[in-house]
């Protein structure tokens, strides 16, 4: 099964080749020429939105996502990889340096130091994640 865009643009090409094969067997059912003149101008058409669809016109050069553009073409060691497993590494790491920031802020309250405030937070939320990642995966594999 697909997801997410990939499922999205796939349907829409599966909707592109129903169009096109309802186009054909309109026009040549059409009782006149100006049908099927008609039918052909609307087809034209279509073919027009899908080719705006599947590859937009450019950005203008002075906006700034064309001039990202620009610099992602010229500087190879820019990539867009990684897929999953560098998306959970920044992910952790964010979350681990916002609980950490959050028991740090809390000194300001208690008078700790902010280094022993800052772990004892970052311990006690990478267990309580641990907890319910385990809970998620047992009732997971009980609902499945």
């Amino acid at each position: 099964m697909q997801s997410g865009t990939d499922n999205a643009l796939k349907r829409m090409e599966d909707w592109e080749d129903r169009d096109t094969a309802e186009y054909q067997q309109l026009a040549a059912t059409a009782p006149s020429d100006a049908d099927r003149e008609a039918i052909a101008a609307a087809q034209a058409d279509e073919e027009r939105h899908s080719r705006l669809l599947f590859n937009p016109a450019p950005a203008r050069s002075d906006e700034p996502q064309a001039l990202l553009d620009v610099i992602l073409r010229r500087e190879r060691w820019h990539t867009r990889s990684g897929g999953w497993i560098g998306q959970a590494i920044y992910g952790a790491n964010d979350g681990l340096g916002a609980v950490f920031g959050i028991g740090a802020a809390k000194t300001v309250v208690t008078g700790r130091s902010p280094w022993r405030s800052g772990l004892e937070m970052t311990v006690v939320g990478v267990g309580e994640a641990a907890i319910t990642y385990l809970l998620g995966l047992a009732f997971g594999q009980v609902i499945s």
